[in-house]
């Protein structure tokens, strides 16, 4: 399975791999290192010295990005902030790269960002057309979330906001291939806002140390925290507290960035494991994969099975008719109340009063546990 293959890699990255093998790999992966590092110092400096243009769309951008690859929450962290905007009146709209889904030119995190939030969403590899076919359908969209950002600089943004996963934060202290880092620590000197997700599963002092770190790299940005909490699930039309979970026996499946923290928040809600599968970071699941699930589920005589919301999006057409209940977790973004008032008053301030309509929608503002 391709997952293995993923494991055996960050644990050669890592360092956590001893044996010789492992170690002439890392030695080659170090000797190859230099070079992706130098490219991508080349790239941002054609930007920053105006070699290569970057275009400025006729609305305020706001990229939500990472310095390493791997799952951080960027698809929590748009939801959090397009839900914010929606509250204080604003129309935002969201642009992707994309993975496609199978044959479609759809993407995954497009379909649940637009399930989710009924926002414009548009997933292309080129965020200028879609900019500009997105615009032309939805002329009232007064603001721009670039999902995954932070080194597409094709696009000028207006607000950086770079996201560190607290579990881990900086890559393995190396650049691709060595390391997860797509770039050297020096680039978050472009970030604005940096925002360390998922920094409730680890000590505080470690939070210390990772705030240090990026202040030593960037003296400017405002650093805030984000936790992530696994709230409900759902299964068929039904949602409920994650607590349903408790001595359950699941089968969980997932195929994202990174499925550690997945599985680990399903057992720290009582979920009794009977088996977990990990596939490929956007895995295009087909009914083999379905059924190789189901099999397993029956094999160890677990009650459901539970997957993530960006899972299920691919999942759904093949599970219509499943034997064992399959559900999927809704896990979202918590910002305290004083960091999210911060956040959003640097996204407020690039957005012009123009741009904002008359009347504004009447509810409250995401902060402290209410990941809305």
């Amino acid at each position: 399975m391709g997952s293995e293959r993923e494991q055996r890699i960050r644990q050669i990255m890592s360092g956590e791999a001893r044996d010789v093998r492992a170690h002439l790999l890392r030695g080659v992966l170090r000797a190859v290192e230099p070079v992706y590092s130098l490219g991508a110092r080349i790239n941002h400096a054609l930007y920053n010295t105006g070699l290569k243009h970057s275009h400025r769309l006729p609305r305020p951008v706001i990229s939500i990005g990472n310095i390493t690859t791997g799952g951080t929450g960027k698809t929590p962290m748009v939801q959090w902030l397009a839900r914010a905007l929606l509250i204080r009146g604003h129309h935002p709209a969201c642009l992707l790269r994309g993975y496609t889904v199978g044959s479609s030119s759809s993407s995954d995190e497009a379909a649940l960002l637009a399930q989710s939030l009924k926002i414009p969403v548009r997933a292309n590899p080129n965020r200028v057309v879609a900019a500009q076919q997105l615009l032309a359908e939805h002329p009232e969209v007064d603001v721009i979330l670039l999902d995954d950002g932070f080194q597409h600089r094709r696009v000028k943004r207006d607000l950086n906001i770079v996201l560190i996963d607290a579990t881990e934060p900086f890559g393995y202290g190396h650049v691709l291939p060595r390391g997860m880092l797509r770039e050297p620590l020096r680039g978050l000197d472009r970030a604005d806002v940096v925002i360390l997700t998922r920094s409730n599963l680890v000590e505080h002092q470690r939070v210390v140390e990772i705030m240090a770190r990026v202040h030593s790299n960037n003296a400017h940005a405002l650093i805030i925290r984000a936790n992530h909490r696994m709230k409900s699930i759902i299964l068929g039309s039904e949602c409920v507290e994650v607590e349903t979970l408790r001595d359950k026996r699941i089968v969980s499946f997932c195929g994202i960035g990174n499925p550690a923290v997945f599985r680990n928040d399903l057992l720290r809600a009582g979920a009794i494991e009977a088996a977990h599968f990990a596939f490929p970071d956007h895995h295009d699941y087909s009914r083999v994969d379905v059924d190789l699930l189901l099999a397993a589920a029956k094999e160890n005589a677990a009650e459901m099975l539970v997957t993530t919301e960006k899972d299920w999006v691919k999942v759904e057409p093949l599970a219509a008719e499943a034997s064992i209940p399959i559900a999927r977790a809704q896990v979202e973004m918590e910002i305290a109340e004083a960091d999210a008032q911060q956040l959003l008053a640097r996204i407020e301030s690039i957005i012009p009063p123009s741009a904002s309509p008359r009347e504004r929608l009447q509810g409250g503002e995401p902060g402290a546990g209410s990941g809305r």
